[in-house]
């Protein structure tokens, strides 16, 4: 970590190394490997997550293929029915019993978003989807619908541009205004039943999207 430090001028002294301190530490923050966070100085900031477009994989899973530990605070657990004001539920028909799940996701023990999921109540139910399941911060939902035979087959993702609600910055323990990533999917069984609506905001600063393009047939 390069510090910046004035030299006392005199003569034939060289010019203090100012820009090149100031170059250095731009690079490291435009690379995300530090932060300055006002009022705690400069921080060292943790890689972020890489997730491939064509990923299908819970959190879970995907933070321990990165060769970290994910973790989670169970922040709500509910049944209810599809309400039109709630984006995760109203993608269900509307006689469809529900369970609503919200979580804090962490990784390394920081956190790093927030999960609003949806299942059809028959499905938490046979995969023993419940408040004191889902308490045990190293719980995952996409393993406990697998153990019960519930194979996921296809999924709808949608991405989009956001910054932190207050709740999200208490919750999280971020800045203001901080950027977020709200990623959207619908996951489907082999026979096109909805199992799964989740609404994830993660940090944006700890997530990397990337998406592999081709050239298209007949262009």
């Amino acid at each position: 970590m390069c510090r910046e430090h004035r030299a006392r001028s005199g003569a034939g002294a060289a010019p203090p190394p100012l820009l090149v301190g100031a170059g250095a530490y731009s690079l490291l923050v435009d690379r995300r490997l530090v932060s300055r966070i006002q009022g705690s100085g400069t921080q060292v900031t943790p890689p972020p997550m890489e997730r491939q477009i064509v990923d299908f994989t819970g959190f879970t899973q995907h933070v321990l293929e990165q060769g970290r530990q994910p973790g989670s605070r169970l922040l709500k657990f509910e049944t209810c029915m599809p309400s039109e004001d709630d984006p995760v539920t109203t993608v269900y028909a509307r006689q469809q019993e529900l369970v609503v799940v919200e979580r804090l996701r962490t990784v390394d023990g920081k956190p790093r978003g927030t999960q609003r999921a949806a299942l059809p109540r028959d499905i938490a139910d046979r995969a023993g989807i419940s408040k004191r399941a889902l308490s045990e911060p190293n719980s995952s939902l996409y393993a406990m619908l697998a153990a019960a035979g519930v194979q996921l087959s296809t999924a709808e993702e949608t991405l989009v541009a956001s910054i932190a609600t207050e709740e999200e910055c208490a919750v999280m323990r971020i800045p203001k205004y901080s950027p977020i990533i709200e990623v959207f999917r619908k996951s489907f069984d082999h026979s096109g039943r909805m199992i799964e609506a989740v609404r994830a905001r993660y940090l944006g600063s700890a997530y990397v999207y990337k998406v592999r393009l081709g050239p298209t047939t007949g262009i």
